[in-house]
């Protein structure tokens, strides 16, 4: 009985916590072990898709709001948040879900983005093979994924004007 309880916390406690970050059938997908990690160093093959978003920097402000509606939009469309930089922010998808669910979402959160955005980000988003697993050690481990030809994705993010979007291929 006192297992069946603490589960029941744990489980919430899992649920309170994931939701601010994922949509609600990922936190299913995670509890009902459809979620399965590799160990640390150990990465699958997968095929992705990615998204990066550079945001123009006017004030703090201003960069806070626009960086909040990007979240909003991220978690709506079942993107998985990768990494933000210097207002450089990298979502992926399809890294938990199946590729035909998580392609249509990216092209979904890019449309999205692009009419809430007001010209104030650049857009790279593209497709490829890349490696997903854990990095680091036993204190301190991240999911990441490995993509060829990143590089070549923030150079075209370079290159744009705000407002303007580009499709890349990572592979």
């Amino acid at each position: 009985m006192v297992k069946i309880i603490k589960d029941f916390f744990e489980r919430r406690r899992v649920r309170k916590l994931f939701s601010k970050y994922v949509s609600p059938s990922v936190v299913d997908d995670l509890l009902s072990g459809k979620i399965n990690s590799p160990k640390a160093g150990e990465f699958n093959e997968k095929m992705l898709g990615v998204v990066l978003i550079l945001v123009e920097y006017s004030t703090p402000k201003v960069v806070a709001k626009n960086i909040g509606m990007i979240f909003d939009l991220a978690k709506e469309h079942e993107a998985t948040y990768e990494a933000t930089t210097n207002g450089l922010i990298v979502f992926s998808f399809g890294k938990f879900r199946s590729e035909r669910n998580s392609e249509a979402s990216r092209r979904a959160f890019v449309e999205a983005l692009r009419a809430k955005s007001e010209r104030s980000v650049k857009i790279v988003r593209g497709t490829g093979t890349g490696q997903v697993g854990l990095v680091g050690n036993e204190q301190l481990m991240s999911n990441t994924l490995l993509m060829p030809k990143f590089g070549d994705a923030l150079q075209s993010l370079s290159s744009l004007n705000y407002g303007e979007t580009k499709e890349t291929a990572f592979s």
